[in-house]
């Protein structure tokens, strides 16, 4: 796609000021390929919260740091260039100077947008990455100076509020200790909670399916537990942060001096100062909500801003989306490899489990993560043949999955990975880590898996109907095809035994030519 096609879009917030530039996918138009994302913590917000003033110092960084971005932008052939600033511009006495001078220094029209407008577009950005059987949805973004809560259900904006709490804010009014004094505490959690409890009981009345949480203090705490639980940060998906792990670990930063915080793993220089008042806000977000997970969400303003693009329609009629399905789809197609063999091995394996389930007794989800695994066992291949089933666990892994939670990408991983060679056990250390329940599960998939790929062995398409009987201890698989399946019956003999082993069945298959 052409250069001229890339777009910017900049944040310019109270605690940092983002940058992201992206272009329109040639073979996914409603999907943007993230091509530069910058952030750097200018702290326009640093005082001025709470004296109504940017001061001449946090303009003039905020300005060097513009001219930076927009320059950063055309060099990567952005043809437009978004900006928009939120709460600390908008608060600020002086903040319609501060977007006159940027636009007079860097040529950047910068938007002030409303609590109300930004509590949307965040929702956008990460809607735009959970499918809709996460409605009705909570979202939480906790920026320097204000918190948006938003409960959304589809396109629909249920409730949406901007509340004057943030890390930024909070830190000038209530810390001014390190360790945070218990009276200061106590003062801290009482203006969060006075400020939340009109909200409380309508968002507990929506009866919340999935609370999702966005902004550097929310990324930050997952850092923290990731790296105290011994958590890879790294891979696709979704990361689940529970409550326990963040009362935890407000209760660490609360407790630690400056030195101490240099050693709290995870926990970044720049937000050292801040965070044990971010901790609190979002420890008390989670109770006056009734929140046991939050997911975390890579996705803030800017992304939406690039969202906010109108997609292509196709004969009229705009795109429809299938976030998840649409992820698999472009993760394969990056493999490079023809997709015939992927697509029959994936209809085989869902044809099994449709008529097995009096032996696996799986659910609708479980069918999805296997539907997912066939479509990307065979990536690895773009790496090697060899110990290309391991090499297909990484890519998935990392594949920049939209739409799943960061559990569910390593449970289809490792469906993937053990679609042939070894099978599933607990000397492989990802299969031994995995939640009690979920080892089952990886088992069972990778046994309907592992029969589905020997059905299509040569890679022909012989097999074009499959029709399975349990009688006693043994499963008859009747195969529908149109030539001799001698390699494929082979195969099955080898591949079977997973299958006959987790289940306590005889697989017998037989050919039915014609």
């Amino acid at each position: 796609m052409a250069a001229s096609k890339n777009i910017a879009a900049i944040d310019v917030g109270s605690n940092s000021i983002k940058l992201l530039v992206a272009r329109r996918d040639a073979a996914d138009p409603g999907h943007w390929v993230e091509i530069l994302r910058e952030k750097e913590m200018v702290r326009l917000g640093q005082e001025t919260l709470v004296s109504g003033l940017l001061s001449e110092e946090a303009m003039a960084d905020g300005i060097d740091c513009l001219a930076r971005y927009v320059a950063l932008a055309r060099a990567a052939g952005a043809s437009a260039i978004t900006g928009v600033a939120t709460c600390a511009v908008r608060e600020a006495a002086n903040g319609g100077e501060f977007v006159k001078r940027v636009r007079r220094e860097t040529g950047l029209r910068l938007a002030v947008i409303s609590g109300e407008e930004e509590a949307r577009l965040i929702t956008r950005a990460v809607r735009s990455e959970l499918p809709p059987s996460c409605d009705p949805l909570l979202v939480l973004d906790i920026g320097g100076g204000s918190t948006e809560v938003v409960v959304a259900k589809g396109d629909r904006i249920l409730l949406a509020e901007s509340l004057d709490l943030g890390a930024v804010r909070l830190t000038d009014l209530f810390v001014s200790s390190e360790p945070l004094a218990s009276k200061d505490e106590r003062r801290l959690r009482r203006a969060v909670r006075s400020r939340l409890a009109r909200l409380r009981k309508p968002v507990r009345k929506a009866k919340i399916k999935t609370a999702a949480g966005t902004s550097g203090t929310i990324l930050a705490i997952a850092a923290i537990a990731g790296e105290l639980s011994g958590r890879s940060p790294a891979g696709a998906g979704h990361r689940a942060l529970d409550r326990k792990e963040v009362t935890r670990i407000t209760g660490l930063l609360r407790k630690a001096t400056a030195r101490q915080k240099l050693r709290i793993p995870g926990l970044e220089a720049d937000r050292r100062d801040i965070a044990v008042a971010g901790a609190i806000l979002l420890d008390e977000l989670l109770r006056a909500f009734g929140v046991e997970t939050l997911l975390v969400s890579e996705r803030s303003l800017r992304d939406a801003l690039v969202l906010e693009t109108p997609a292509p329609a196709v004969r009229g009629r705009p795109l429809e989306r299938n976030i998840r399905r649409d992820s698999v789809a472009r993760l394969a197609r990056r493999s490079g490899l023809p997709g015939a063999h992927a697509g029959r091995v994936k209809d085989l394996a869902l044809a099994l489990f449709d008529q097995t389930h009096s032996l696996h007794q799986l659910t609708a989800l479980e069918r999805e993560w296997l539907e997912h695994a066939a479509a990307l066992h065979d990536i690895g291949l773009s790496v090697a043949y060899a110990r290309h089933h391991h090499h297909s666990h990484y890519l998935i892994l990392h594949g920049d999955m939209k739409g799943f939670t960061q559990a569910e990408v390593e449970l289809i991983a490792l469906v993937a990975r053990y679609h042939r060679k070894a099978v599933p056990r607990d000397p492989h250390e990802p299969f031994r880590k995995l939640d009690p329940w979920k080892k089952p599960v990886v088992e069972k998939l990778a046994a309907i898996l592992r029969v589905a790929d020997a059905l299509d062995r040569t890679h022909r398409g012989l097999v074009r109907k499959v029709r399975v009987t349990l009688r006693g201890k043994r499963l008859h698989v009747a195969l529908g095809a149109r030539a001799p399946l001698d390699l494929e019956l082979w195969a099955l003999r080898k591949k079977a035994r997973l299958f006959e082993a987790i289940f306590g069945v005889k697989l017998v298959a037989r050919a039915v030519v014609g």
